[in-house]
C-alpha cells in the first residue's frame, strides 16, 4: 500500500528559531506567521510572490479571503511530531567548533 503523506496543493513549513515562524506557499501566495512561540494565532502576513518575489509588501488587508483560506490550511497542515524532544544544549562550550581549539 501507499505510505507517507497525501499530496497537497500547497507547501507548509515551520522554523523554530527567532520565536517561531510558520509559512504556507500556494501558487502566487505565501503566508507567514511570526512569533508563533509567544502567540500561535498572531496575524498572518501575506505576500504576492508574482508581483513581490522579495516579500517586502504585506498584502493581507487587500486579500482577506486568501488569508482566511491559507490560515485554515496552516491549521490543518500542522501535526504533532512523533520525535522525542531534544534534552541537551545545542551549543557546547567553545562555540561553534564544539570545544575544539584551533592551533
Amino acid at each position: 500500500g501507499k505510505q507517507g503523506q497525501e499530496e497537497h496543493e500547497y507547501l507548509y513549513w515551520e522554523f523554530h528559531e527567532k520565536k517561531g515562524r510558520v509559512a504556507l506557499r500556494q501558487g502566487q501566495w505565501k503566508a507567514v506567521r511570526y512569533n508563533v512561540a509567544a502567540d500561535p494565532d498572531s496575524p498572518l502576513e501575506l505576500f504576492d510572490l508574482s508581483a513581490d518575489p522579495g516579500e517586502t509588501v504585506n498584502v493581507a488587508d487587500q486579500h482577506p479571503e486568501v488569508v482566511t483560506k491559507m490560515n485554515r490550511q496552516i491549521k490543518s497542515a500542522r501535526t504533532a511530531s512523533e520525535l522525542p524532544k531534544f534534552n541537551f544544549p545545542l551549543v557546547r562550550k567553545g562555540g561553534s567548533h564544539g570545544g575544539v581549539r584551533k592551533k
